[in-house]
């Protein structure tokens, strides 16, 4: 197929779209649809604000590749579309209110040929990748926050400034579409950061097992709370180094603006590899922390005088002129009572290493999923001339 007709095919797939006026937007996240803003899109650039305008112009109409094409008149309602109750996603003319149906919309045939094929189908997935990055967002800074608050304090500078770097690249990427310039000097500032992010990640990693590689099986109390220590440092770095590796790796897609269905699969493969990767150390090192704990001198004591106690509550209570007293309840509740301090000493020391269960890499992944269903999945848009509502089929 030549280039220019599977542009063609592309911009006919491309108008399989439904564009609804007031789509109602409660409903919009209950669908599983991304929002993005016209206006937002309006100022990425001159490509991106070009598909901006003719999706507003579009807001007004429908069309579809084999049926008519209608545009909606109000007929001075304010309201939605009424949804047909056994078929969602279908919509008759009655025009809904917040009082119930407040009269019935017109259907007025309509003719956007032209004004469809004015889209741009790279850029209008493109714009899909991004509204679908957009609702990312929160959840990175909330994972960025939470790795710095926890990090050694000699840490902390470099690798905050290697997040703000990232987070700002990302911010601004929308902006420069198109810019071959910008694109070119963020590329080697991520790549920088990718091949520290990369090094840190087989370093701490190599760290946390040779932490875990004593081959004492009896440690005392102290010796289990230094292990503990160690290994919340070292998954702490851990995961700083994956956050960054996935981030500059996502950032690295949307720069080079590959988004090749081969080069996206090897990419997701690897963040994959390295999340389970570090799942996998993560449990080995859950598991380490509560066998040394449990066996420690420390929980051996206790153990051991809980067992005297309730051995001693028995004999007691063996005694003919004891067998009222409370002695043996008294002894042998404070048994188990020991044996509930050393189980909860156990589990303060799986839980202290229990904040770092998270690889911190999942937002990129989910981003790099996103990307590749706008470029490789079919797609619905939804407009109404304020916002792009999408839905991505991921599945």
């Amino acid at each position: 197929m030549s280039e220019s007709t599977e542009s063609q095919e592309i911009v006919k797939s491309m108008m399989n779209v439904e564009i609804i006026p007031s789509f109602p937007r409660e409903s919009a996240k209950e669908r599983g649809l991304f929002e993005l803003s016209l206006a937002d899109l309006a100022t990425g650039g001159m490509a991106l604000s070009s598909l901006a305008g003719t999706l507003g112009s579009l807001a007004q109409s429908a069309t579809t590749a084999r049926e008519q094409l209608f545009r909606i008149d109000w007929r001075g309602y304010s309201g939605s579309l009424a949804e047909l109750k056994n078929d969602p996603g279908k919509y008759l003319t009655s025009v809904v209110g917040e009082s119930g149906i407040v009269g019935q919309a017109g259907l007025v045939p309509a003719d956007v040929a032209k004004a469809a094929s004015a889209i741009d189908p790279y850029m209008l997935m493109l714009s899909a990748a991004l509204a679908g990055i957009e609702n990312q967002l929160k959840d990175i800074r909330e994972i960025s926050e939470r790795i710095v608050d926890f990090l050694e304090e000699d840490k902390k500078a470099s690798i905050k400034g290697n997040m703000n770097t990232l987070a700002d690249i990302m911010n601004n990427y929308k902006h420069n579409v198109g810019n071959e310039r910008y694109r070119s000097t963020r590329h080697q500032q991520v790549l920088d950061i990718r091949r520290d992010a990369e090094k840190d990640i087989e370093f701490y990693r190599s760290k946390a097992e040779r932490n875990m590689s004593s081959k004492k099986t009896i440690l005392t109390s102290s010796e289990v709370a230094s292990k503990l220590t160690k290994l919340d440092g070292d998954f702490g770095n851990y995961q700083a180094a994956l956050y960054l590796y996935g981030f500059s790796t996502f950032l690295e897609v949307m720069l080079l603006e590959n988004f090749e269905e081969d080069y996206l699969t090897s990419v997701r493969t690897k963040l994959e590899k390295y999340s389970l990767s570090y799942k996998q150390l993560y449990t080995e090192a859950s598991e380490y922390i509560e066998s040394r704990s449990r066996s420690s001198v420390r929980a051996g004591l206790l153990g051991g005088v809980a067992t005297a106690g309730k051995g001693l509550g028995r004999a007691f209570g063996s005694m003919p002129a004891l067998k009222k007293s409370p002695m043996d309840e008294l002894l042998t509740d404070g048994g188990n009572a020991l044996e509930g301090i050393k189980d909860r000493l156990t589990k303060n020391d799986v839980k202290t290493l229990a904040r770092r269960k998270d690889s911190c890499i999942a937002p990129f992944q989910n981003n790099i999923e996103t990307v590749f269903a706008a470029f490789h999945k079919p797609m619905q848009v939804f407009a109404d001339g304020e916002k792009i509502l999408l839905r991505l089929n991921a599945d």
